[in-house]
């Protein structure tokens, strides 16, 4: 490397002022301190901020320090689960290169690559990972892997002038470069820049909760209303009517709703990192199960990127290469087990020999992928290179060319030359004048011959295996002239190689348990056509039959269509071919414009703006970037297909939980706002001014806004946690609606019809206990008491859309919950001092039995209701 003088160090230091380090301006993650003010950022946190202030004003100083409590608890809970992921993410993150050999001042020196500027020369060799945007310079047999940005899985040859780019990895060789562009100007950095660029949409349940907070707001400022209206027609003083009125409207809101919703992500999340997926944010946990359409990349998350000899031909035989280890295979003709041919043997011998790879005495196999799996072929009929490069020295080797298509070494054997040769079948044959036969004779190549096996070539094309020819020949040793023309001349043709880029294992029975679950997956990946369409047919992503005009898309025929096309479309295709960045996001687009509900699977840079994009970003944590990670909702530890289908499982079963604790939250608010709203409407309507109360309307007021506090904290929130851990019922990957709203038209009809039966009891109640003489406080003890056993009798209806005496046993927590708020409720009750912090009075056994017998009619309702019209109680899950 003398004649490269590279830069001196003062010309460097002056190019990094300029153009800065070498490195993507990646956010760092967020503080502690950003995490923790996220947590209040809700519009349902907000509302119960303003609430506990309203609540501090009239003197309700228990309601607030409650409420304050709860908004605390809530962003406690948040906050440690997010920190955690953070801290998670932050210990994966991987700094993309390290160092780098550079000549500087004539010396080659080993540097920070964050100090690399452009006109630096830069050494790479085998192994390494690119650190900048180069022109090759000087290379020698050099190959780069870039699928980390362009989604090929094959390697490709660089030449003179070529471009290697910043974290594509050395696969063969060695070259010379010189730096052309670094950091955020790199290919890499762009990509970076357009995925920052992109806005993160909101979760479904983040804009469902966003909604019925906003909702929930609306409803208590008009019941507070409602209710200072009728105190102030009645002739309360009007400072009295509007703070009742107020503290009455915040005790309706569901204080307990945000933290339930919290702790069921909280506890999503953790079954999510038992199964190795990393969380960022928790209401991703919950989008995984509204998820619709999974959009994967191929290279590395579908398939292993990992090259695999599948087919062997060799003496008019084809052999096959059956077994989950690559290099303890079975070899089969047709579908039996057979011994290895000795022509099958020498064939692999021969091209093992041909290879710059190495699988023996290393950490982790070095060189091209297709090289690699021929010598995993060859270890499987029991050859070692290392052994028989001891009995066959190398004498010369003429390395790959990709003009010429092939390879060739020469080696010793038996005082005669061993040439071995590998390349493009067509190339190879055009060399041959001979070929192997059945039993490894060798027979005259004839035109017939040639074109059995151009045709079979031909098939494994079609099935996107990339084909490798193997041929040799044995020559004296005192050739006049040993050159690559005579040693690449009148060959003999040994076989062939069909090598394939194996799907992972697990990944056919996550295709089949999407289909069932009604998850549209779809595969978008920068390979070949017709190797995404083989792969797609291998996993049972595409049926055999299916019309593959229809059922693909390559990039360059999406160039060609509009975005209404497009959308017209986007739903039938299954696999989009030789596809950029800015084509992914334009498929995606298409898809949410559809109404769909996406989840991107990704590992390279050239994922990470799609990533984002979607409504659940899924990197991959070994083989992902930091741009991939820093883009996505979800990290998988083990970049495995089949954990995105256990999390879309979990997904569903958080999704459904929360439905069933939300409406048992609100047909609790709901039938509480009804009971108060009623009797206000009917004290001010004078109906019962003949009961000589003074102030009837504050008296006939049913609950106290601490009793409604009291229902809202510990008979709403204990059972709705228990509800948030139900296990998923059966059939949740299957028969199911992910298109469904938390609250659609058709849940809250059936809400307010559930509340007004809930309500009608109470209210019943309410006057009977007057009518027979009883005081206002016990007549409140009466009804609250009906109220907390009611809704926990609904708690365990509602879960199941079976009876619930048949699934009653298999969530114990909630029964534990249950029997729990009985506890605490009746320990208050019969606890004087206790009793009058709760301003609530000891039943009777009579008045309980009034109290169970009113709380059986919701819960027999409700049973009948699930049983005579099945799945039209769209209220249970």
């Amino acid at each position: 490397m003398e004649h490269y003088k590279g830069l001196s160090e003062e010309t460097a230091l002056a190019l990094l002022k300029k153009h800065g380090e070498n490195a993507l301006d990646l956010k760092k993650g967020q503080s502690a301190l950003s995490i923790l003010v996220d947590q209040f950022k809700s519009l349902f946190v907000i509302i119960l901020i303003l609430a506990a202030a309203f609540s501090y004003a009239v003197g309700e100083h228990i309601d607030s320090a409650a409420i304050i409590a709860i908004v605390i608890m809530n962003a406690v809970l948040g906050f440690v689960q997010e920190y955690r992921a953070s801290k998670a993410i932050e210990a994966l993150r991987k700094i993309s290169v390290s160092y780098a050999r550079v000549i500087r001042e004539g010396i080659i020196k080993m540097i920070d690559a964050k100090y690399i500027v452009p006109g630096d020369i830069v050494l790479v060799e085998q192994g390494d990972k690119v650190p900048a945007d180069c022109k090759v310079l000087h290379p020698t047999n050099f190959w780069c892997n870039e699928a980390i940005i362009t989604g090929e899985s094959r390697p490709i040859r660089k030449s003179v002038d070529d471009y290697a780019y910043a974290s594509t990895i050395v696969s063969t060789g060695k070259a010379v470069l010189r730096v052309e562009a670094t950091g955020k100007n790199t290919k890499f950095g762009k990509i970076a820049k357009l995925t920052a660029e992109t806005v993160k949409e909101k979760s479904p349940l983040e804009r469902t909760l966003e909604n019925a907070s906003r909702n929930i707001g609306i409803l208590v400022l008009a019941i507070a209303l409602a209710i200072f209206g009728a105190n102030y027609a009645l002739g309360n003083p009007p400072l009295d009517a509007l703070m009742f009125s107020i503290s009455l409207g915040v005790a309706a809101i569901p204080e307990g709703l945000p933290i339930v919703v919290t702790i069921t992500l909280a506890i999503g999340l953790q079954r999510l990192a038992k199964k190795k997926a990393v969380v960022k944010r928790l209401l991703a946990v919950e989008g995984l199960g509204s998820v619709n359409v999974i959009c994967s990349d191929k290279t590395g998350t579908i398939t292993k990127n990992e090259m695999r000899v599948r087919k062997i031909w060799c003496g008019g035989s084809e052999y096959s290469l059956v077994g989950d280890n690559p290099a303890n295979a079975k070899l089969l003709m047709g579908k039996k087990a057979v011994i290895p041919p000795k022509e099958v043997v020498d064939m692999l011998r021969c091209g093992m020999l041909c290879t710059d790879a190495e699988i023996e005495n290393v950490e982790k196999p070095v060189g091209d992928s297709t090289e690699i799996a021929m010598l995993l072929a060859a270890k499987n009929v029991g050859l070692s290179k290392t052994r028989e490069i001891e009995k066959l020295p190398l004498i010369t080797e003429f390395n790959f060319d990709s003009s010429l298509k092939r390879m060739s070494t020469v080696h010793s054997k038996d005082e005669k030359y061993l040439i071995c040769v590998k390349g493009a079948v067509e190339v190879l044959l055009e060399r041959c004048n001979r070929t192997v036969s059945d039993g490894g004779r060798i027979v005259k190549m004839t035109a017939q011959r040639k074109n059995e096996i151009i045709k079979i070539m031909g098939r494994y094309a079609n099935n996107a295996y990339r084909v490798m020819g193997v041929a040799y020949k044995v020559v004296d040793v005192n050739q006049p002239k040993l050159d690559r023309e005579f040693a690449e001349n009148d060959l003999i043709f040994h076989g062939m190689l069909a090598i394939y880029d194996a799907p992972r294992e697990e990944v056919y029975n996550a295709i089949r348990m999407c289909r069932r679950a009604g998850i549209e997956v779809k595969m978008l990946t920068g390979d070949h056509k017709q190797t995404a369409i083989a792969i797609a047919k291998e996993i049972g992503l595409l049926p055999n039959n299916e019309n593959m005009s229809k059922a693909s898309l390559s990039g360059d025929e999406l160039d060609r269509i509009s975005e209404n096309e497009l959308e017209d479309i986007v739903c039938e295709v299954k696999v989009f071919s030789r596809v950029s960045p800015e084509q992914k996001l334009r498929i995606l687009k298409a898809l949410k414009r559809k109404g769909k509900v996406v989840a991107m699977t990704g590992d390279g840079v050239n994922d990470a703006p799609a990533l984002k994009l979607a409504d659940v970003g899924v990197a991959m944590g070994i083989m992902g970037t930091d741009v991939a990670k820093e883009a996505g909702d979800i990290i998988l530890l083990d970049d495995n297909f089949a954990t995105i289908v256990a999390a879309v499982k979990e997904g569903r079963t958080i999704f459904s939980n929360i439905k069933k604790f939300v409406y048992f939250l609100l047909s609790a608010n709901f039938s509480e706002i009804i009971i108060i709203s009623v009797m206000a409407l009917l004290a001010e309507l004078a109906l019962l001014s003949s009961t000589g109360y003074e102030h009837a309307g504050s008296y006939l007021i049913p609950l106290l806004p601490l009793h409604l506090l009291w229902i809202n904290l510990l008979t709403d929130g204990l059972p709705a946690v228990a509800l948030g851990m139900d296990p998923p019922r059966k059939g949740i990957m299957r028969n199911y609606n992910s298109d469904n709203k938390l609250l659609s038209a058709r849940n809250l009809s059936q809400l307010i019809l559930l509340s007004i039966i809930i309500s009608i009891p109470g209210i019943a109640l309410f006057y009977y206990a007057l009518a027979n003489g009883f005081d206002v406080p016990l007549s409140r003890t009466i009804i609250l008491t009906y109220l907390v056993v009611a809704e926990l009798a609904i708690a365990m209806s509602i879960r199941t859309p079976r009876m619930f005496m048949k699934d009653m046993l298999s969530n114990r927590f909630l029964i534990a919950m249950i029997a729990l708020t009985i506890t605490i409720h009746i320990l208050f009750m019969y606890t004087p001092s206790l009793a009058g912090v709760l301003k609530i009075s000891a039943l009777s056994f009579r008045e309980w039995g009034w109290v169970i017998g009113a709380a059986a009619i919701p819960l027999i309702a409700l049973e009948i209701a699930k049983f005579a019209f099945k799945d039209r109680v769209s209220l249970v899950a």
